[in-house]
């Protein structure tokens, strides 16, 4: 059950860090430079 609930995350996870890259391409040196997408919003 654990197994199947992080699975669910880390596919959220990846969904949201696609969702973020796709969407901030065109400031892809600001993104780079703060290092860390949990703050870029």
């Amino acid at each position: 059950m654990t197994s199947l609930i992080v699975v669910a995350v880390l596919a959220l996870f990846v969904l949201i860090t696609v969702f973020k890259g796709v969407r901030i391409v065109p400031q892809g040196e600001e993104w780079s430079r703060k290092s860390s997408p949990a703050t870029t919003r």
